[in-house]
């Protein structure tokens, strides 16, 4: 699925669980596979970080994105994991680079 149909289909779901079926959506979580990141990156309104939607709907209380824990942990550890099997190492990113070298292994 593109980042364009789960656009429309996402948001035709929320409409129908808030206004026909009377729930409330709180959030959105996913995995961080291509189409959700940029999924995220269409609702962003200039900033490099989007956390929620900026667009005017129907329903009272915001809705946030939230990546899937799991999947961030194991993301992390595979970063660190894969750190020495090779030179070309991902970097995290807070303020700027952390490199895996910033962490003492014991």
């Amino acid at each position: 699925m593109t980042a364009n149909t789960l656009y429309n289909f996402l948001w035709e779901c929320i409409e129908y669980f808030e206004l026909v079926a009377g729930l409330e959506v709180l959030y959105i979580c996913c995995d961080g596979a291509v189409q959700n990141r940029t999924f995220f990156s269409v609702h962003a309104d200039g900033t490099e970080f989007v956390y929620k939607p900026q667009i005017i709907m129907l329903w009272k209380t915001d809705i946030y994105f939230v990546s899937d824990p799991p999947h961030l942990l194991k993301a992390t550890r595979n970063c660190f994991s894969n750190f020495f099997a090779h030179t070309d190492c991902r970097h995290l990113w807070y303020h700027g680079n952390i490199s895996c070298a910033h962490v003492e292994v014991i």
